[in-house]
Parts: structure tokens; C-alpha cells; sequence
């Protein structure tokens, strides 16, 4: 288990963290290394890939938003204008910044873009990424509603993330139906999602 000095900060510091956690495995297991990226992880783990040549085996991103989220947006939004409250409900502090900076939507309503995911999702580097794992696998839920507008507009999702933005170029995703504890913050907790990366991974009891 990789753990970041805080679990909200950006994938340009957590990366490299992730990369000493792959490396110190590989050491003493050898080199076939799988990896779960979940939410926010997800990127730091493709922003390992892209920027070393660290290689790994098999990669489930569970629910990544490999696109951006419109919650980045809002957060952004509270936190440089020091709304408390809103602030207090999120569980967010001004340190939060960059990383809600790096979820920003890829291209927020065709205004300026994300460089972050913008490059990170360029074909050079997907295929760079791409080609150091054996096997990627996207996961995410589909049914919760989702906002995707700045005024309340929704789609389907995990409640936080967007079923588009759960999907990536050439990596096969996977939906799932319901609800309850398909919310995107339940997620590692889920029978559904613990049963696919069971299939996924070859994970026996």
C-alpha cells in the first residue's frame, strides 16, 4: 500500500512515491508487480509510467477520473474565494489547492484546458503508458447522478465522477449497476468491484 503524505495531493508529488513503492516490491518479490490505482491514485500512477520507466504487470483504476471531475471545479472554486463552510463540508484546506487544480475537467465547457490531463491523455503518452503494464482494467459504477455542469446538469456516474471520465483510450472499462455502495468514496468496499478485480488480478482465496 502506497501511503502519500496526504491522500489529496497532487499526482505530480504522489507519483514518484508510487514509483519507490513499485521499486522496494521488485526488490523483494520480484519483478511482476500488480497495481490499484483508486480515485486520485489512478493518476499518480499513470504519471509514474509516463515520466520513468518503471514497468508493472497488471493495472485496475478504480474510479479514476481520467478526464476530470466537475467536484475539482467547485472545490477549486470554494477554496480560492475561502468559503468555509463549503470548505468544511468537502474536508477541504487551501493545501488541497494543486490537487484539485490537477482534476480540473480536461476541457472545462471549451474554455482553457487542463494542461495536466491534457498531456497526460496525449496519444504519445497513453501509448507510453500503455506499453509498460502487461493489462489495464477501468472500473467505475454507472447509476449514481453525477454533475457535469457548473449550474446542476448531472449524467450518470459514481455521484463524483463521470461515467466518460472513468474510461480511457484503448483500456477496457467496466460499469457496474447500483447504488449504495457503488458512490464513488465506497468503492474499495464494494462486493462487485472486489469481485472484478478478483477475476482481473487472479486473486485466490
Amino acid at each position: 500500500v502506497a501511503v502519500y503524505d496526504d491522500v489529496l495531493s497532487p499526482p505530480s508529488e504522489t507519483a514518484s512515491q508510487v514509483d519507490t513503492s513499485v521499486s522496494m516490491i521488485k526488490a523483494v518479490h520480484g519483478e511482476k508487480v500488480d497495481v490499484l490505482g483508486y480515485s486520485m491514485g489512478g493518476l499518480a500512477v499513470r504519471k509514474m509510467l509516463d515520466e520513468t520507466a518503471q514497468t508493472v504487470d497488471q493495472v485496475a483504476y478504480l474510479g479514476t477520473a481520467h478526464r476530470g471531475t466537475r467536484f475539482a471545479a467547485l472545490a477549486n472554486y470554494v477554496i480560492r474565494r475561502d468559503i468555509n463552510f463549503a470548505m468544511n463540508l468537502g474536508n477541504l484546506h487551501a493545501g488541497h489547492l494543486p490537487a484539485m487544480q490537477w482534476m480540473l475537467p480536461e476541457n472545462p465547457d471549451g474554455t482553457t484546458p487542463n494542461t495536466n490531463l491534457v498531456e497526460l491523455n496525449s496519444p504519445t503518452s497513453l501509448e507510453k503508458q500503455r506499453s509498460q503494464a502487461t493489462e489495464m482494467l477501468n472500473i467505475g459504477s454507472r447509476n449514481l447522478a453525477t454533475i457535469t455542469k457548473p449550474w446542476g446538469g448531472t449524467v450518470g456516474g459514481d455521484g463524483l465522477v463521470q461515467n466518460s471520465s472513468v474510461q480511457l483510450d484503448g483500456v477496457p472499462t467496466v460499469l457496474l449497476n447500483g447504488r449504495g455502495t457503488k458512490q464513488h468514496g465506497f468503492l474499495p468496499s464494494d462486493t462487485k468491484v472486489f469481485l472484478e478485480l478478483t477475476d482481473f488480478f487472479g486473486w485466490k482465496a
